[in-house]
């Protein structure tokens, strides 16, 4: 994984994270995966607590932006509302729990709206 382009993003994080940590740091924000040394660090670290916090808080705020503005689109409205966030999830990233997928497999009105959210999302991608 390309640490250096990602130390950036995670400016303000890493103030609080020990230097030898930076780069396993990064990782664990991007993919979930850390080593047990960090895991214990990070477990001891209010510091590096406070860090992920910090990811993890933001990462809520874009997700409800993102939820934000499917709220006026057409497509949501066919979604019953409890499946809102999963269905955003999905379109942004093509990843769904098995309730939402049981949920798509039994409600044609549903499809039908996955089906145009895609088609909308890759007509206007550069």
């Amino acid at each position: 994984m390309e640490i250096d382009g990602l130390v950036i993003k995670y400016e303000k994080e890493l103030e609080l994270v020990e230097p030898r940590f930076h780069g396993q740091f990064v990782q664990f924000a991007e993919t979930g995966e850390a080593s047990r040394g960090f895991m214990d660090y990070l477990d001891e670290s209010r510091g590096a607590q406070r860090a992920f916090e910090m990811i993890s808080n933001r990462e809520i705020r874009e997700f409800n932006e993102k939820v934000k503005g499917y709220e006026q689109c057409e497509r949501l409205k066919l979604v019953e509302p409890r499946f809102h966030g999963q269905f955003v999830q999905f379109a942004e990233t093509g990843e769904a729990s098995k309730e939402f997928m049981d949920y798509l497999g039994k409600n044609r009105e549903v499809q039908r709206a996955v089906e145009m959210e895609f088609k909308v999302k890759f007509r206007f991608k550069d």
